[in-house]
């Protein structure tokens, strides 16, 4: 489907919209050096990446044998850490001007596994951007049963701005972004994240390797 005709835009937030990846990853090892752990595998960071929260507590729980009883105890010990450096949040190259561009032509939509608190925080010194999307939805809103890679995010964003899945993109920089788009009938378009393996993108229709590109993309 040629770009210029997507009537829908939904993006992701962390590592692709805004550089946040580096507070998740400081917060999971310090959680683990906080607990006398060993600090998280470089594998298992990259799997955590883009999932729902419960899945990413459980997996770094196992992973790293965080001596914690379960997923709200987890969200806490992460959540005190992500305070401290969420509100210091900055927008990742392009994305700014990508906005712009999309705004007045086609609808908008965040659409992340972040909670409203923390994402709020992240975006507290970004409301010119963020002003400019019709809707934003988080990991924990109520009609969201299941996060990423299932489709419920998605879903729930195509709804809001008013435009079906069909006419829809999800721009994402990790392969659970495009499990997520393809679940829900939506073209999925990568940006992969820095240390991300092309092969992994491979269901992606379109993959550009930053922001910028994408821009010039519709541009042209």
């Amino acid at each position: 489907m040629n770009l210029k005709k997507i009537k829908g835009w939904i993006f992701d937030n962390d590592g692709l919209l805004q550089d946040t990846e580096p507070d998740y990853e400081w917060s999971f090892c310090d959680m683990a050096r906080t607990f006398g752990r060993p600090e998280p595998s470089r594998e298992l960071l990259m799997k955590v990446k883009g999932l729902d929260l419960k899945e990413v507590a459980r997996l770094m729980i196992e992973g790293v044998g965080l001596p914690l009883p379960g997923y709200a105890e987890f969200k806490t010990e992460l959540d005190k850490r992500l305070f401290q450096r969420a509100p210091y949040a900055e927008m990742m190259p392009g994305a700014t001007e990508l906005i712009k561009h999309l705004h007045e032509p086609a609808l908008l939509a965040v659409a992340t596994s972040s909670t409203k608190e923390i994402l709020v925080l992240k975006t507290k010194n970004h409301t010119n951007i963020y002003s400019m999307f019709n809707s934003v939805v988080s990991g924990d809103d109520p009609e969201v049963k299941k996060g990423k890679p299932a489709p419920d995010l998605l879903l729930v964003s195509s709804k809001r701005i008013g435009v079906p899945p069909s006419e829809c993109a999800y721009v994402g920089d990790n392969p659970v972004d495009v499990q997520a788009a393809i679940a829900a009938g939506i073209l999925p378009v990568a940006v992969p994240s820095a240390g991300r393996n092309l092969s992994e993108f491979s269901d992606a229709l379109h993959i550009f390797s930053n922001l910028g590109m994408l821009l010039q993309e519709l541009k042209t």
